[in-house]
């Protein structure tokens, strides 16, 4: 990533991970994903309301490190957790 990339706008929009144990079961989330907020970090979304889909990453204690992706909005289904590359 660039000091050019850091400057484009993004999403913003926060979405908090349930805390739901079954939930997050379902879904293949570790019990310490429970509560985690995830920002989106796409570009304004310009689609129809029903069809968004936002993509926020997950890190880990220290801030830096992606331990996984979150997805979610009424565009996306099912909400699941992708891991990192």
């Amino acid at each position: 990533m660039t000091d050019e990339d850091e400057d484009e706008p993004v999403c913003g929009v926060t979405e908090t991970i349930p805390s739901d144990p079954e939930w997050l079961a379902q879904f293949g989330f570790e019990p310490d994903f429970r509560s985690v907020t995830v920002t989106c970090g796409e570009p304004p979304h310009a689609c129809a309301e029903g069809d968004v889909v936002h993509c926020g990453m997950i890190l880990g204690d220290d801030g830096q490190t992606v331990t996984g992706t979150y997805f979610w909005g009424p565009g996306y289904r099912p909400t699941s957790l992708v891991p990192p590359p």
